[in-house]
Order: structure tokens, then sequence, then C-alpha cells
């Protein structure tokens, strides 16, 4: 589901922002769309390793606190 989320996330993000750096940087639609792919797959993949390492480490961390409020 996070997959999910984080790829429609991005498409709707690339959609919103071509025109834009299109038009501020004065390159074509096409051109502006390779540097916004190449910038959207880096921060896809970083937010999705950082969201997934979060959700393991905050498992972790609440399992000992568990098990040392047992102790």
């Amino acid at each position: 589901m996070r997959l999910f989320h984080v790829t429609l996330f991005e498409a709707g993000l690339l959609v919103l922002t071509i025109p834009i750096m299109a038009y501020l940087l004065s390159v074509s639609l096409w051109n502006a769309f390779l540097m916004d792919l190449g910038v959207t797959i880096f921060i896809t993949i970083y937010a999705f390793l950082f969201n997934l390492s979060y959700d393991h480490i905050r498992a972790a961390v609440i399992q000992r606190r568990a098990c040392n409020n047992q102790a």
C-alpha cells in the first residue's frame, strides 16, 4: 500500500512541476520531463527506503519497550 501511495504522489508531482520547470529553465517540456524524472526517481526511492527503515526501527523500539515493561 505504501508503494502505491508513493507512486501516485510522485506522479502527481511530476504533472504539476514539469510545466513550471520548463518555463523557469527555458527548456522544452521533454527536457523538463527528463530532468524531473531523474529527481523524482531519486526522491521516490529515498522516501520509500526512509519510511521502510523508520517503520522497522519503530517496531523494534516498541517491542523492546514492551519487553522491558513486562520484566
